[in-house]
C-alpha cells in the first residue's frame, strides 16, 4: 500500500516508518470514529474532546472500579 504524505498529514520528508505509524493511527481513529484530537479510550468508553485533569482522573478511576 502506498501512502501519500498529504493523506497522512505528514511532512513529505518524514521517514517511511513514521508515515506507516501515522497511517495505522489514522485507520484506528477512523475505526473508533474519532474525528479530531484529543480523543481518549478509557476502559470501554470513547471520550472525544479535551478533558480537565479532574474529569480525566474521575473517568480513569471509574474504569478501574469496573474491572
Amino acid at each position: 500500500m502506498s501512502i501519500s504524505p498529504s493523506w497522512t498529514g505528514i511532512c513529505p520528508h518524514a521517514a517511511p516508518r513514521s508515515i506507516g505509524f501515522s497511517a495505522r493511527r489514522n485507520v484506528e481513529a477512523r475505526t473508533l470514529q474519532l474525528q479530531g484530537t484529543p480523543g481518549f479510550v478509557i476502559g470501554h468508553s470513547l471520550v472525544p474532546g479535551a478533558l480537565s485533569l479532574e474529569d480525566l482522573e474521575h473517568l480513569v478511576a471509574q474504569a478501574k472500579d469496573k474491572k
